[in-house]
């Protein structure tokens, strides 16, 4: 049986060093309970978005996946190799084209949108109709040009809304 049956109709909360959510309520819960503080304190705030600190040496994640508490689905390469080449079907992959084609003219990035300036005025790539598994031929497409024009258009005949 796979882990994905094995988890299908399993208690979240035995599934403690694979979902994430689990492992952090599961460590604020024994902080809260070792020093008596509640929910609304602070620290607990504070605790929670140190969690997610991609800083390997700050990120309390980190600090359950070094202690062997945390199973991890993929490796430190498979995630760099990603940061450096976002899979062909993605938006990623669009936000990843747009900056190294055009970055020196993108003025806002965000997930779901581009602004980037074209003859003083500002155009926007619009991704967020755009859905992940479903743009690959879109993406081959874009990845045939390297004109700003062009790919506005390309997005702009995928319905994305690309102009504002």
């Amino acid at each position: 049986m796979g882990a994905d049956a094995r988890c299908a109709g399993a208690d979240p909360f035995e599934l403690e060093g694979r979902l994430d959510w689990v492992a952090k309520r599961r460590l604020l819960e024994t902080y809260i309970e070792a020093e008596n503080v509640w929910w609304e304190d602070e620290t607990i705030r504070s605790l929670d978005l140190e969690y997610h600190n991609v800083n390997p040496d700050l990120g309390l994640y980190y600090g359950l996946d070094q202690a062997g508490q945390m199973e991890r689905l993929t490796t430190d390469q498979a995630i760099e190799a990603a940061m450096q080449h976002a899979p062909a079907d993605t938006r990623a992959w669009i936000r990843g084209e747009a900056v190294r084609r055009f970055g020196d003219r993108i003025s806002r990035i965000g997930w779901g949108r581009i602004g980037l300036e074209d003859s003083g005025e500002t155009k926007w790539l619009d991704l967020h109709s755009l859905v992940d598994g479903e743009v690959a031929s879109l993406n081959d497409q874009l990845r045939d040009t390297t004109d700003l024009n062009q790919w506005l258009r390309l997005l702009d005949r995928n319905d994305t809304g690309a102009h504002e």
